[in-house]
């Protein structure tokens, strides 16, 4: 299985070089149905780092994929339930409660 570690910082700042890293992982996955992406390094994240998960997600469904990510840091949790999509993203309720 192999595993995306995402960077320390998930902002505007630093999109363009994620997504080129997470393209170039997604290449190499070839036909595997599940994308596991390790998110505990993240300590800085805005909307475009959410965007671009968003649209990592939406790319996996596509492949007929499943995005799994794992261990988000606090700093992505909280931005995800800010913005609504903590239910899409990390398979918690948006207030962040356990199910």
């Amino acid at each position: 299985m192999s595993r995306h570690l995402l960077p320390r910082e998930l902002t505007i700042h630093t999109a363009a070089d994620t997504h080129r890293a997470l393209l170039a992982w997604v290449a190499g996955l070839g036909d595997a149905r599940a994308w596991h992406v390790d998110a505990s390094p993240v300590d800085e994240t805005d909307g475009a780092g959410v965007q671009l998960l968003l649209s990592l997600s939406r790319s996996a469904a596509q492949a007929q994929a499943t995005l799994h990510i794992e261990t988000p840091s606090p700093a992505l949790a909280r931005a995800c339930r800010t913005l609504g999509v903590a239910g899409t993203l990390l398979d918690i309720p948006a207030d962040g409660r356990p199910a």
